[in-house]
């Protein structure tokens, strides 16, 4: 340890610099002596950055052995632990590489680098010592996140690819998680530990939800320690019946003549759109001088940021266009309008010309808007120094540097006779004044022009003007200081080798101010030491050559100096330079054309290093063009590979854009940036270990008040950093600043995709392309993809990835033009009635312009026995009722020009009744041939009744049952004798059987249930929304628990629970509470917000985790806002009127529907004990004091609740059951309100038993009424049924059974629908009632019944249901024939087990009297349908009004949440992006949610109460269809106590004798714009051609 101290303090004074070194002169000068220096000993490099995982490497020189031998020990240490270590013995002065590696799982932390000098192994004490902090950064590998487009919408798939590289590009293995983040931050999508593929990536993909949260999303990779991000847009966009795509140039010159467009207009089919249209040039100016002034003006102000309107305008308007308008504006019509608002406008520089325009279909009177703005730029050349401006040079040196011209936008300047002229001023010492030098002339080439400064001898510093063709507004300065030296000793390395490459080798030259013996010299790539080593001298000049290896990829730097002895000082000098690596795994493409002249499919024909991965993906041109790309080409590469060397400062760079879309890098060598030895290591990244002085320039600046020192006097403050202004004589405060960004050459150019409107285009799914395949040995492999049917162009991109060569990217996408020869596109409605006649639209187009014209042959296949083809007799003539039809393929010849396309109407009938049929339309010319298969669904015509008959078997409870026959509620005959109304429609019948085991759910009857399959009701409120996930997930509990879950179902389930997730997490407000609707932002609703909680906690069930994640920070969130909702007595009060009337009182006749907070207290109580423990954080400090404190309150309000509050004393006992008070009095009182008879129940009023009737000594049961308290009793009874378990019964175990068998039979006698009640939350927690009935119900071990049915109307009917121990929960059913649909159905069952059987019947009807009553009658809505009228051709447009009033005031004064459904006629639609803006224009302030979906338009309104409540909508006609049904249902109820109902019918007779050609549903009407007279002349042709071949026929039989 005696070494220590001295040595630490010559270490010392190297950190600090020596300002006392002597210089050659004070040594000759002295005549007093001097002392003798200790001479250096060593020198060690190092890294000023360490990553994990990263073999760390450091230079070591020792220059002088004072001992036998030296042990260098590097150690990298934080806190008390280490991390790496590396030891070598010195036994000689030299040179060596040390090696360590980092750990791979090592965090982030504050690091040490540690050197020691030991003698004798560490025994005889330190040579030397230091240790100094070293930058940690956690990232090891690059990984790049690929998607197959940055913009999605609803209900699209998403594509992705994570690509993790080392620094050197090759390959990094291992496993990754992936999450998708939707814009409120939290996951929706989880993949744990995902290995990567043999390639060397990972593919996955996701399907958005159709109501996802709108906005950023991102998918977010933890993989190696760090957290990598790649972030996308998805976005709100429904399809229009056209489109409106306005397109023009991102920017435009000031120097135009005009400013031009492009309007496209085309049906979603692609046919162009005939009409007008108006196109409007808005002049909207910059945000800068001279406009500012005005600007801030109140009058604009004040204004929307999207208000334009106070700007000036220019108009244009177009009387009549087929598809297409190119649009100009003059320029000088544009400054004429400018300078009318601003005067002082001299020119249009940053002025945004927004083109808003509207377009009008005639045929179809529907209007669409579009627009698409550009930037109007300063179209002058501007200079700028490759580099930094301000830079330090070597005396007695030629200092290179590079000028660019370029445009604006970042395009070089064409090169031409202009020239760019540098003047230089040097100033210093020797120089005898500083008068500005003659210009030097260079032309550009490729916009970059090179300049050798000399510097003379004695000069401080240069400063250098450049101009552009004398221009003096395109001045720049660049200033250069001289690079500082106590000893006036310099080195200076530079290259003769103009493009480096990998694994080529690279010349240096290395020139010293005086002859030295040594010198030492790094390569530093990466952010490490790659190359080290010491050169020997026999001159001042050094030439040697270093080979370049994928390591130094794309930048890197060679580090030279020598030790000057006398005086001491390190003399250093660096070079940085490119090195070309990010090609060395070309990837090349071509499309082969060859393969399939029909253009259906496409051949990429992809050419790699052999053995390696590739992977394609594409994009529409739209969004290409517009500056959007997947996320990974050689310019992020570069970028992100740079980014390992930082901070250390690499070579110049010059990032010029080459197309509308394409930007480029070019490299340019860069000498070292430091003003002296200490700052020209530091930007080099490197740490010096010394004993040798390393000189830096004195620092007399305080550091601790933001201060900073200049180069050579003076300081500035931090603040003045880069702000233009030069406030150091030597420009030192703007040296290192950041250089324009040509892709950002304005804000609004940053994001060109949000400058113009959306258009299908947009977002059409580029899937197609997402493949993937190893390179054959040949290099070659060859993908053959079947590419969208529409013209569209798509921009092909590629990548390779190889074990050896690492990643390769295509230079250049391919671009790819899908326009097919020839193709059609085929629409028709999904959902038709019996009897209606449609017309078929075909859509035609001929893209085939080698020729006059193209026939094209259309075939409607033949449709046997479920549809026939409409026949028009001469001059459009035809019946609306019975028209004249024909079977067999129907075929016509359309003919089209190159370029033109036409709709074909092809009218067809079902031939059904009921049910589904498929029609084939094909399409074939001399080129190719073309088909599309729809599906069409057809109804009964009139207003569909529904019944349902429940019915429990149960097998256990008696050992034999005689089960009663069900009555399908349809008479025999659809007549009666005498009366001119039908019964029903005939035919219209319709009966299903079905059948499952135990008592609790039917099982998956559809992949993903939702609402509409369970109780036939939309689900657009956030609670229905979660019902359907909540549903899906209890079935997959209760399948699991009894084992009869398969593999593929579960992970179906689980695929759709991840998409309810995301659907749910759009009803989220920021502050963790869930609102009810969408739109409605500004509501919370606690009942929401614990059934959420509850719910995701249930979902979290282990086994399922990396299929279905969910966050528990979510739930956490969640639990928190409900805590801050509780008040000081622990109660939840509702903050805004309920939707739910349950959780309202029963006295409430004469009040509105308020909230009581006592269930609600229960409710959420119930939520936080489901929720146990399962929460974190604030959540976990908070959950407890809320349930104890809602308990409290529970208990002591339970004595006031009156006995006619069943459903707050059943909720209420059943949340103190889960708490620690237990509190049996509660749950006594409510046991004895119960009603009993053959089962119990609970509700506020009686519950008829389901009806039924004796004939002749056998039972038949009739459908059940739906009751206006079902939901109330089934809820109540429900939570009865639970705290009876929980308070074990009543009483003896034989009693307990048969309590809960009671409640459980009469639970599922309520059942209304084959898989639920009367609504959700009923249903839901009925079903959770069940489930834990079964937990506690022993008889299940065995299991084995076997069902027959038979039908009374048909003896050929008949069916057998088994179920056993492995398939009871799986839903069995069956169809009564058609035609049969009336009678009963007698049943059989024999075996052990409960199984539910169930009836299901539905029947059309005509008139309103004979549509199914609500119980006793009773009017609760008062319905009816104003001021609906046709206009338009034939009536296709459909205006209605529809009031609804609450008219039941004896149980309340308003209804809750209600729902209104409206049936339109066949082939009307409104668009929903429409009835959402009616929504959210709060026109009906109740109104809350407005869609369309399959053939009906449904409101929805928080609640409606004894006024009326109108909504008025507008529906066009798209499908055209012939003799249309007369009536339609308007249906309106209370979505939680549905039995509150009134269902009426409205009516078309006007469509009813509409015939296909008044609809112009036909190419065979010919006063219709579709008209097609070529069958007339396909029959001409056939005619002549049947003649000739009968000549030539007769001509060759008498010639033979």
């Amino acid at each position: 340890m005696r070494f220590l101290l001295p040595w630490s303090v010559c270490l010392l004074a190297v950190l600090l610099g020596s300002a006392d070194a002597q210089t050659r002169e004070q040594i000759i000068q002295n005549t007093n002596g001097y002392q003798v220096e200790r001479a250096p000993t060593y020198i060690i490099m190092a890294p000023r950055k360490v990553r994990p995982n990263q073999v760390f490497q450091i230079f070591a020189t020792i220059l002088r052995l004072e001992y036998s031998e030296i042990s260098l020990r590097v150690s990298i240490i934080k806190g008390n632990t280490e991390f790496a270590e590396t030891l070598m013995q010195f036994d000689q002065p030299g040179s060596r590489i040390m090696q360590m590696l980092m750990p791979a799982n090592a965090q982030d932390g504050k690091y040490k680098l540690k050197v020691e000098g030991m003698l004798d192994g560490g025994q005889g004490g330190y040579a030397f010592f230091n240790e100094t902090d070293l930058q940690f950064d956690a990232k090891q590998a690059s990984v790049f996140i690929q998607m197959s487009k940055p913009i999605y919408r609803q209900g699209q798939t998403v594509h992705f690819r994570v690509i993790p590289i080392l620094p050197d590009m090759t390959p990094m293995y291992g496993s990754l998680t992936i999450y998708v983040n939707d814009p409120t931050g939290f996951p929706v999508r989880r993949w744990l530990g995902l290995q990567t593929n043999a390639g060397g990536f990972v593919s996955q993909n996701f399907t958005l939800s159709d109501q996802p949260n709108y906005g950023n999303w991102s998918i977010q990779v933890d993989a190696y320690g760090f957290q990598y991000n790649k972030y996308f847009q998805v976005e709100e966009y429904w399809d229009p019946r056209f489109d409106v795509n306005v397109t023009t140039t991102p920017y435009v010159w000031d120097n135009m003549e005009y400013v031009r467009g492009r309007l496209n207009a085309n049906i979603t089919t692609g046919r162009p759109v005939t009409g007008s249209a108006d196109v409007t040039l808005t002049l909207v100016p910059p945000n800068k001088a001279p406009y500012l002034q005005l600007l801030n003006n109140p009058l604009f102000a004040n204004r929307q940021p999207w208000d334009f309107s106070m700007f000036p305008k220019l108009y244009r308007h177009y009387e009549y266009f087929k598809g297409t308008i190119d649009f100009e504006f003059a320029r000088s019509d544009m400054m004429m309008r400018v300078r009318e608002m601003f005067p002082v406008a001299m020119d249009l520089f940053g002025f945004e010309c927004v083109f808003n325009v509207s377009v009008k279909d005639w045929w179809f009177n529907m209007t669409q808007h579009g627009f698409a703005s550009t930037i109007i730029f300063d179209p002058s050349v501007q200079l700028v120094f490759i580099g930094d401006s301000v830079r330090t040079f070597k005396p007695d040196s030629v200092m290179t540097i590079y000028v660019a011209a370029m445009y604006l936008d970042g395009t070089p300047v064409k090169s031409d006779y202009r020239k760019i002229q540098i003047t230089k001023r040097y100033t210093g010492s020797s120089v005898a004044n500083s008068a500005i030098t003659a210009p030097e002339e260079k032309i550009p080439i490729n916009g970059v022009a090179q300049f050798d400064i000399e510097i003379p001898a004695g000069v401080d510093a240069v400063e250098i003007t450049a101009r552009y063709d004398y221009d003096v507004m395109t001045t720049k300065d660049m200033k250069a200081t001289v690079y500082q030296s106590p000893s006036k000793s310099y080195i200076a390395v530079r290259t003769s080798t103009e493009s480096p490459n990998v694994n080529e080798f690279m010349i240096f030259h290395v020139k010293t101010s005086h002859f030295v013996p040594k010198i030492f010299y790094q390569i530093v790539a990466q952010g490490n030491i790659l190359i080290g080593d010491e050169l020997e001298m026999i001159s001042r000049h050094k030439t040697f050559a270093v080979a370049l290896s994928r390591e130094m990829v794309p930048t890197a730097r060679i580090v030279v100096y020598y030790l000057q002895t006398s005086p001491e000082e390190m003399v250093v000098d660096t070079l940085n330079f490119f090195v070309n690596g990010t090609r060395s795994n070309p990837v090349y493409a071509e499309i082969n054309k060859g393969k399939d002249f029909t253009l259906h499919t496409l051949e990429i024909n992809a050419i790699a290093e052999p053995g390696s991965y590739v992977a394609f993906s594409a994009m529409p041109n739209d969004l290409y063009s517009r500056g959007m790309n997947d996320g990974l080409n050689e310019n992020t590469l570069i970028d992100e590979l740079v980014s390992y060397d930082e901070p250390a400062r690499g070579s110049y760079r010059q990032l010029w854009r080459v197309s509308d879309t394409d930007y480029e890098y070019k490299f340019y060598p860069s000498t070292g940036y430091g003003i002296d030895a200490n700052y020209t290591f530091k930007h080099s990244g490197l740490l010096v270990f010394s004993d040798a002085t390393i000189y830096s320039v004195p620092d007399y600046c305080n550091w601790n008040i933001g201060e900073r020192p200049c180069f050579l006097s003076g300081c500035y403050h931090i603040n003045q950093t880069c702000d233009g202004k030069k406030d150091c004589p030597d420009w030192a405060d703007e040296q290192g600043c950041p250089v324009p960004d040509p892709r950002y050459v304005d804000n609004r150019t940053m994001n060109m995709i949000y400058r113009v409107s959306r258009n299908l285009r947009f977002y059409e799914d580029s899937g197609w392309a997402w493949q993937e395949r190893f390179v054959k040995p040949d290099g070659m492999v060859q993908m053959r993809v079947e590419h969208p049917r529409y013209p569209l162009t798509w921009i092909i991109n590629g990548l390779s990835v190889s074990r050896e060569k690492g990643l390769g990217l295509m230079q250049r996408p391919l671009r790819y033009d899908a326009t097919r020869y020839m193709y059609i596109i085929v629409e028709a409605p999904e959902i038709i009635m019996r009897g209606e006649q449609i017309g078929v639209r075909v859509s035609v187009f001929n893209y085939w312009f080698n020729d006059d014209y193209l026939e094209v042959l259309l075939t409607m296949e033949d449709g046997g026995d479920n549809y026939k083809f409409v026949l028009v007799d001469e001059m459009g003539i035809v019946s609306a009722y019975k028209p004249k039809t024909t079977s067999g393929d129907h075929q016509t010849i359309v003919f089209l020009e190159p370029g033109e396309s036409r709709d074909i109407l092809m009218p067809i009938v079902s031939t059904l009744v009921q049910g589904e049929f498929t029609f084939t339309v094909t399409a074939q010319c001399l080129m190719e041939r073309d088909y599309v298969t729809k599906k069409i669904r057809v109804l009964p015509d009139g207003v569909r009744n529904y019944y349902h008959t429940p019915y429990l078997i149960d097998m256990i409870r008696y050992g034999s049952e005689t089960i009663p026959h069900l009555q399908i509620n349809v008479p025999d005959q659809f007549v009666v004798p005498e009366v001119r109304e039908h019964l029903y429609v005939p035919g219209s019948g319709l009966a299903q059987v079905s059948l499952f085991g135990d008592v609790v759910t039917p099982g998956f009857f559809k992949l993903y249930m939702n609402c509409e399959d369970i109780f036939r009701k939309p689900y657009g409120a956030g609670e229905m929304n979660m019902f359907n996930f909540a549903y899906n997930l209890l079935t997959l509990r209760f399948m699991k628990t009894n084992q009869q879950l398969p593999q593929e179902t579960l992970s179906t389930a689980l695929q759709y629970l991840n998409v309810g997730l995301q659907r749910q997490l759009s009803y989220m407000n920021l502050d963790g509470s869930f609102r009810m609707f969408q739109d409605d932002e500004e509501s919370t609703s606690i009942w929401l917000s614990a059934f959420v909680a509850k719910t995701l906690h249930e979902a979290r069930f282990g086994e399922w985790e990396r299929d279905l994640f969910i966050p528990i920070n979510l739930i956490d969130k969640i639990v928190v806002w409900l805590c801050s909702k509780q008040n000081e007595t622990g109660a939840w009060y509702p903050e805004d009127q309920i939707f739910d009337r349950k959780f309202a009182s029963v006295k409430a006749g004469s009040d509105a529907l308020f909230g009581d907070p006592v269930p609600l207290t229960a409710y959420v109580l119930i939520a936080l004990y489901k929720i146990e423990g399962d929460v974190s954080g604030a959540a976990l400090t908070c959950i407890d004091k809320a349930r104890t404190l809602a308990s409290e309150y529970l208990l002591r309000e339970s004595y006031n609740i009156d006995n006619e509050e069943v459903y707050f004393l059943a909720i209420t006992a059943y949340a103190l059951s889960l708490s620690q008070q237990k509190s049996r009095t509660i749950f006594d009182r409510l046991w004895n309100l119960k009603y009993q008879g053959n089962e119990i129940y609970f509700s506020n009023a009686a519950i008829p038993d389901n009806p039924s009737e004796f004939i002749n000594a056998l039972r038949y049961l009739n459908p059940r009424m739906e009751q206006s308290n079902d939901a109330y009793a089934v809820q109540a009874t429900a939570y009865a049924l639970m705290a009876h378990i929980k308070h074990n019964g009543m009483g003896l175990d034989q009693e307990t059974k048969i309590q809960r068998d009671a409640m459980m039979r009469w639970l599922n006698y309520e059942r209304n629908f084959i898989g639920g009640m009367a609504s959700t939350q009923d249903t839901l927690i009925g079903m959770e009632a069940l489930f834990e009935y079964t937990q506690v119900d022993p008889n299940r071990n065995v299991y084995n019944v076997l069902i027959k049915m038979e039908a009374s109307s048909t003896p050929t009917w008949s069916t057998y249901f088994s179920l056993s121990k492995t398939n009871y929960t799986i839903m069995q059913s069956s169809y009564i024939p058609q035609g049969f649909t009336y009678g009963t159905i007698g049943v059989q069952a024999q075996g052990v087990g409960r199984s539910m059987m169930q009836l299901t019947t539905t029947v059309h009807v005509e008139y309103p009297w004979l549509l199914k009553k609500t119980v006793d009658e009773i009017q609760f809505f008062e319905l009816t349908a104003e001021n609906t009228r046709f206009t338009g051709r034939n009536d296709s447009i459909m205006e209605m009004t529809p009031c609804v009033r609450w008219v039941y005031t004896d149980r309340s004064q308003q209804s809750g949440l209600t729902v209104l459904e409206i049936d339109l006629p066949t082939g009307f639609v409104i668009m929903n992006h429409t009835l959402r803006d009616y929504v959210r224009s709060k026109q009906v302030p109740n109104l809350k949610r407005a869609e369309m979906y399959y053939n009906k338009v449904v409101f929805y309104f928080s609640h409606v109460d004894t006024s009326r409540t109108c909504v008025k909508f507008r529906a066009d006609r798209w499908y055209p269809a012939g003799n249309g049904t007369i009536q339609h249902r308007y249906r309106v109820y209370d979505y939680y106590e549905p039995g509150m109902h009134n269902t009426s019918i409205w009516t078309t007779y006007n469509h009813f004798i509409l015939n296909i050609c008044y609809v112009c549903g036909s190419y065979q009407c010919p006063y219709c714009p579709y008209f097609n007279g070529a069958d007339v002349l396909k029959a001409t042709f056939t005619f002549v051609a049947l003649v000739l071949g009968f000549l030539m026929k007769r001509f060759i039989v008498r010639t033979h």
